[in-house]
């Protein structure tokens, strides 16, 4: 399969590409040992009206605070129609609220360009991917737009991609499609991972892969 080369943990030069990504991004440094885990998202008092034709203004989000910190997995739990994925979107950049403040990566996600977007791996509920493409052409070609990919080879080995790797993404099924979508997620080595519904459609196998 067409996957760059695996970093070497002992080439200082590709580690250092990382930290390089990080200073253009102006991402916080890695805390002192001991030292509290800086919240890498950080929403407060966030809320998020829409208009919609039949129901005039909808309230979705009202008063949203919580923070996602280094080294920690947050989850938002709720029914349908919580505002579960607003809430995502927000902090990810993607829309912006009404009312509160938005941190991400210590930075207003609206307003930021390229350098902190690389650093953000992004796995959305559905959709997204050329369904043309194989996965193995997707994921080289994604990885390939970073500065220090992470090991693409062993992300589809872990993953189970590689049974697929040469089908076309639009004949693959929706658990498939999933666990390639998180790869193409976790290419660019993110300090943040924001996973939108990442077992939907998977089986019991795949679920545990993911």
């Amino acid at each position: 399969m067409p996957f760059p080369l695996p970093p070497n943990p002992r080439e200082p030069g590709r580690w250092a590409d990382v930290a390089v990504a990080d200073r253009q991004a102006g991402v916080p440094s890695e805390p002192a040992p001991g030292a509290p885990a800086p919240a890498l998202v950080s929403l407060n008092g966030v809320c998020r009206t829409v208009r919609n034709r039949r129901r005039g203004d909808v309230e979705i989000l009202r008063g949203v605070d919580f923070q996602a910190r280094a080294g920690q997995v947050t989850a938002l739990l709720g029914p349908n129609g919580a505002g579960k994925t607003t809430t995502l979107t927000i902090a990810q950049g993607l829309d912006r609220p009404d009312a509160g403040t938005v941190e991400l990566l210590g930075r207003d996600p609206w307003r930021a360009g390229s350098a902190l977007r690389s650093r953000v791996g992004v796995m959305l509920q559905d959709g997204g991917l050329p369904p043309s493409a194989t996965p193995a052409r997707l994921l080289a070609h994604v990885a390939s737009l970073y500065r220090a990919p992470a090991d693409m080879a062993a992300l589809v080995e872990r993953l189970g991609i590689g049974e697929f790797a040469g089908r076309d993404i639009r004949r693959l099924s929706g658990g498939q499609r999933q666990r390639v979508a998180l790869a193409a997620a976790l290419a660019g080595r993110p300090r943040v991972v924001f996973l939108d519904e990442p077992s939907a459609g998977l089986d019991p196998v795949s679920r545990q892969l993911v």
